[in-house]
């Protein structure tokens, strides 16, 4: 039996009303539901997105805190790095200064003691040795000259120009400081030899 053909149109709604039946929607209300939907999406949205929802942010605020005591750790580790190598260049620094600073002071105490022994030196020669000249005019006629080179003595002669006599125009400088004929043997004329060792003259 066909129960839509008995019951009325009138008597179906009455009965879902009373008994709650669920109703087919229609596009008015179709539209009123996707509009409470989507007022509960945006409720939602703002939900997740207010920042005093604290267990929404917890993981994003962890991981910045995180990250900015990796980044201070680094930055402490860099400081004490740096600071290190300033300390140790400043300590290299002090340490070859003083080494140079010691050096320095025992170079001038050598010195100084150089010095004083190359003075007392001088001064005991001069006490020990008599000089008989300082200057030509120190000398006599006989040795007119004063050797100021080695012997501090009046001589003959101290170079060859000195000796004016024709017959002995050669001066034995490193010698005797006397004027001779010869000294070697091209100090002579012809085939003649000089003896050197006895007369100086040539023969």
């Amino acid at each position: 039996m066909n129960v839509n053909k008995i019951v009325p149109l009138s008597t179906k709604r009455l009965i879902s009303s009373t008994f709650g039946f669920e109703r087919p929607l229609t596009p008015s209300t179709r539209d009123k539901s996707s509009t409470l939907d989507e007022s509960n999406n945006d409720s939602h949205n703002d939900s997740n997105n207010d920042p005093n929802n604290v267990s929404n942010n917890e993981p994003n605020n962890v991981s910045n805190t995180l990250e900015e005591k990796l980044f201070s750790h680094q930055n402490q580790q860099l400081q004490k790095k740096i600071t290190f190598r300033i300390k140790l260049w400043i300590t290299f620094s002090i340490i070859i200064g003083l080494w140079l600073a010691v050096l320095s002071s025992l170079f001038i105490i050598h010195l100084q003691k150089t010095s004083i022994k190359t003075t007392q030196t001088t001064e005991t020669i001069v006490g020990i040795v008599t000089l008989d000249c300082t200057s030509d005019s120190d000398c006599s006629s006989a040795k007119p000259y004063c050797d100021t080179r080695y012997s501090f003595e009046c001589s003959q002669c101290t170079s060859s120009s000195q000796c004016t006599d024709s017959t002995k125009p050669v001066c034995d400088i490193f010698g005797t400081r006397t004027c001779h004929e010869c000294l070697v043997d091209r100090d002579c004329s012809g085939n003649l030899t000089c003896d050197y060792a006895e007369t100086r003259t040539c023969v």
